[in-house]
């Protein structure tokens, strides 16, 4: 049996002082991938703790000493946050040499060789994780060398760096639910615009995405396969969350939760057979919604659908990928949600390749024209492994490393752009953002129709401090 620490890192700077450039409104999710592979673990009979620095306030030399009582840590890592990453990793070494270190995560997946010249970092997990992690842990509790490990990138004895890949897990039925029972489920709340009930907690239905738009690493990391859990599934894990975790509110995280259409037929007949009541939200892509099936959601619990709609351009949806997709289809799909009495959200994004002012006032105006309830204005970080991302490296000005010394904390409420097209400067493109959110949230109808759906004054003071950090920010 071996003793396994798990870690998201926690949000601190390099003096160990917390961030948090939300004001307070900051959502605290947990990190599931950790949860899915601590219940890998546990199945196998090994000692699992989780350090969730992103619910729980832990200093660097806290999480060190605690390091110390395991074999093996294994600490997530995305690009936006990489640097938080490596400040634990290197935390870890100076307390315990001898412990194993091993990165996984997105931005570890994408940029293993990079990772692996931290030399704090002894292992890479790539892509999803459970199995590789798992066996890697057997591998170094039995002494035996990784070398037949799949799934993960090390450093040989001569410093070139070894890299095995593994099929993705075609029968995600068969991992284990998620360990939350380690993780401080008190502590995690969404958005202060989206939950409407707490605990409002989350799950995945699926694995992996078909699409592969310009912006997403997601094919990266799940080589565009799309793997889905059976109903039984998809409701056990609701069951459960409402059982062990008191969920008043269950949000679906998966991109892709509506692609199969009879699933979703039967995850809500389901819902309706085994007496669950709680209601529920999800992501949704417009190309795979009808009135038939939002009528039949609704019915069964769901209260909201939230699309991934990005620019009120035609043509910038073919520079996107996303060429299936135009401004009427979109109507349609929102009109229909609106129809069937679920609330809507759509996410925008500026500062594409290329991207024209003219554009992102489009894009704006779009936002209001479809009446949605809720809309989420970002802009483009272009992650490694994206076409994005090789795109806007022929960008003068593209600092292509940004994650080696840049942590890109506020994404809804950035403060320093990553990138900005050519001809736009970086404070064009804040005063552009700051005028989607003011002039779409900031409207009578808008304002009037948030009212009438608080439904305590939980949600009353939520919508407060997000009202507050819009304006302030």
């Amino acid at each position: 049996m071996a003793r396994v620490l798990l870690i998201n890192p926690p949000m601190v700077d390099e003096l160990g002082r917390y961030i948090d450039t939300y004001q307070g409104v900051r959502p605290k999710l947990p990190a599931l991938g950790l949860a899915y592979i601590a219940g890998v673990l546990l199945k196998a009979g090994h000692q699992v703790r989780i350090i969730e620095g992103m619910a729980q306030f832990y200093s660097l030399e806290e999480i060190a000493r605690i390091s110390a009582s395991f074999d093996v840590v294994g600490i997530t890592s995305n690009s936006f946050l990489a640097l938080l990453s490596h400040r634990v990793a290197k935390a870890i070494k100076e307390k315990n040499k001898q412990v194993a270190v091993v990165m996984g995560g997105p931005h570890a997946t994408v940029l293993p060789q990079e990772v692996l010249q931290d030399k704090n970092v002894d292992f890479v997990v790539m892509g999803e994780g459970e199995y590789s992690f798992l066996e890697l842990v057997e591998a170094l509790s039995s002494g035996a060398a990784a070398d037949n490990v799949l799934g993960i990138a090390y450093r040989k004895a001569d410093g070139t760096v070894s890299m095995k890949e593994r099929d993705c897990c075609d029968d995600i039925d068969a991992i284990p639910i998620p360990a939350r029972q380690l993780m401080p489920m008190h502590l995690y709340r969404s958005s202060e615009v989206r939950s409407r009930r707490n605990p409002a907690l989350h799950m995945l239905s699926s694995r992996g995405c078909l699409y592969n738009c310009s912006f997403c690493c997601s094919k990266t990391i799940h080589r565009c396969r799309l793997r889905m859990h059976s109903p039984a599934r998809v409701v056990e894990e609701m069951h459960t969350l409402v059982k062990d975790f008191g969920a008043k509110e269950i949000h679906f995280w998966d991109d892709c939760f509506v692609y199969d259409e009879k699933r979703v037929y039967d995850i809500c007949d389901l819902i309706h057979r085994t007496g669950l009541d709680i209601p529920w939200d999800c992501e949704a892509t417009v190309d795979r919604v009808n009135p038939t099936l939002l009528k039949t959601m609704r019915a069964a619990g769901c209260f909201g659908l939230s699309y991934g709609i990005e620019t009120g351009n035609d043509e910038r949806f073919k520079k996107l990928n996303k060429g299936w997709l135009n401004l009427e289809k979109v109507r349609q799909a929102v009109a229909w949600t609106k129809q069937a009495g679920l609330r809507t959200r759509g996410y925008f994004m500026f500062g594409f390749i290329g991207e024209t002012l003219q554009e992102m006032e489009e894009t704006i105006k779009f936002s209001k024209e479809l009446d949605l309830d809720y809309a989420t204005f970002s802009l483009l970080a272009p992650l490694p492994g994206t076409d994005d991302y090789k795109r806007a490296q022929a960008s003068a000005g593209f600092d292509a490393h940004y994650w080696r010394h840049r942590l890109l904390a506020e994404i809804s409420f950035p403060l320093d752009p990553v990138y900005s097209p050519d001809g736009v400067t970086k404070e064009r493109l804040l005063r552009m953002h700051r005028k989607a959110c003011h002039s779409f949230y900031f409207r009578p109808r808008i304002i009037i129709r948030h009212l009438l759906s608080l439904r305590s004054l939980e949600n009353l003071f939520g919508s407060l401090k997000a009202a507050y950090t819009i304006m302030m920010k």
